[in-house]
């Protein structure tokens, strides 16, 4: 089984040190992938859509919302906790609504929801379906191309405080360059055709 040494030991090989036994090894290399391993984990989840980790989750509404920071104030009419493991919203409610009886149409430009404070502020009812981005630290669990991307990831920000030198950045960062654009490919293949619906537009010509 995998573990998260052997994503160190994937970026150490690219810094060209020496391998480590294990994350918590008294060793400066160990020390300083330890010190940025899960928030750069998390950044590299958070800001792409890797399909290993989506998740799904119909979240309830906040039974009673404090007046001094009710969403109502504000015009939405419920809110919603992010789950726990949420590291960022990738769907909320359904992405494409039914409009053949224009229920897309809006009299204002007001946004659907808005996110703040780790809550989700929307006048959807609840329970609320969303799709999210979640904290996935099971390495076995992670996508092939995604870890070539946390790696190369991992040595960047490693890179001078293990080599003692950035002569090696340059090449690290084209490498990230390049394995996160091959990963892009990989996912987007695997992804079906999304078909755009009829809107209001087109309903009100036929």
């Amino acid at each position: 089984m995998a573990a998260p040494v052997d994503v160190a030991n994937r970026a150490i090989v690219l810094l060209g040190a020496a391998r480590i036994s294990d994350l918590d090894d008294d060793v400066k290399a160990a020390r300083e992938i330890k010190a940025v391993y899960d928030v750069s984990r998390q950044v590299e989840i958070r800001k792409n859509r890797w399909g290993f980790c989506m998740k799904r989750a119909q979240l309830p509404a906040i039974a009673a919302v404090p007046p001094a920071t009710s969403p109502n104030l504000f015009g939405f009419v419920n809110a919603y906790n992010l789950p726990a493991d949420c590291l960022g919203v990738d769907m909320v409610g359904d992405v494409w609504l039914n409009t053949a009886n224009l229920e897309n149409f809006r009299a204002s430009g007001r946004a659907a929801y808005a996110i703040e404070q780790r809550q989700i502020l929307t006048d959807q009812g609840g329970p609320l379906n969303v799709r999210y981005k979640a904290d996935i630290t099971n390495v076995n669990i992670f996508d092939a191309c995604f870890v070539e991307v946390f790696a190369h990831k991992l040595a960047i920000m490693t890179c001078t405080s293990i080599t003692e030198s950035g002569s090696k950045l340059g090449d690290l960062r084209k490498g990230y360059l390049f394995e996160l654009g091959e990963a892009r490919k990989a996912n987007a293949i695997e992804r079906p055709p999304e078909l755009l619906p009829d809107n209001s537009w087109l309903a009100s010509r036929l």
